[in-house]
């Protein structure tokens, strides 16, 4: 579901051409992590900013494996409430007046047929939360950067590796606590 509309998102099809390589690895079969390195990518077409975000479940609500207990449980549906307010975990800038639009989260944690709990539990060791946001801006020329408040929100985050396509080129950057604005 997010994979397909991540696919059709404005933009993201160039975005994903330029992002697929090296850091961003590719598609298929269980991608490497480390704990405390999230990525974001992010596409600008027009009027509508695209942000795609992925982290180590780790890094998120401090477990990997499907939630055993009721605190786990109530671990990953706060997480999955915190991720669906993208307003308040990227700043664009205020100026541009950009409103979200959409927020689709996912994550294996969050299913809720725990029948093959122990089955998933083996196969999901290293799971991840993927987030996709659709942002309209009142006036995108005063688009200039964005601030990535994730560090705030979930405190064993350590880096954002941020990929962009701008309308003026690509850039790249790593994102840390205290050092966590992306100029456009």
């Amino acid at each position: 579901m997010l994979a397909k509309r991540l696919g059709t998102g404005i933009g993201f099809c160039v975005a994903a051409a330029f992002l697929s390589g090296g850091a961003w690895a590719a598609e298929g079969g269980h991608k490497a992590h480390v704990h405390g390195e999230s990525k974001v990518k992010l596409a600008i077409e027009g009027n509508v900013v695209e942000i795609e975000f992925e982290s180590p479940a780790h890094d998120i609500v401090g477990f990997e494996s499907m939630p055993k207990t009721a605190e786990q449980r109530a671990a990953v549906e706060s997480a999955v409430a915190a991720l669906k307010k993208g307003e308040a975990l990227f700043r664009l800038t205020p100026a541009a007046g950009c409103k979200l639009e959409e927020a689709e989260i996912e994550t294996p944690l969050a299913e809720a047929d725990h029948k093959d709990e122990h089955k998933r539990a083996e196969e999901e060791e290293h799971s991840e939360f993927h987030a996709h946001y659709r942002f309209r801006c009142a006036q995108p020329g005063r688009l200039k950067g964005m601030e990535v408040l994730l560090f705030d929100s979930f405190r064993t985050m350590r880096e954002v590796e941020v990929g962009a396509i701008l309308p003026g080129g690509q850039r790249a950057a790593s994102l840390k606590p205290g050092a966590n604005r992306f100029d456009f």
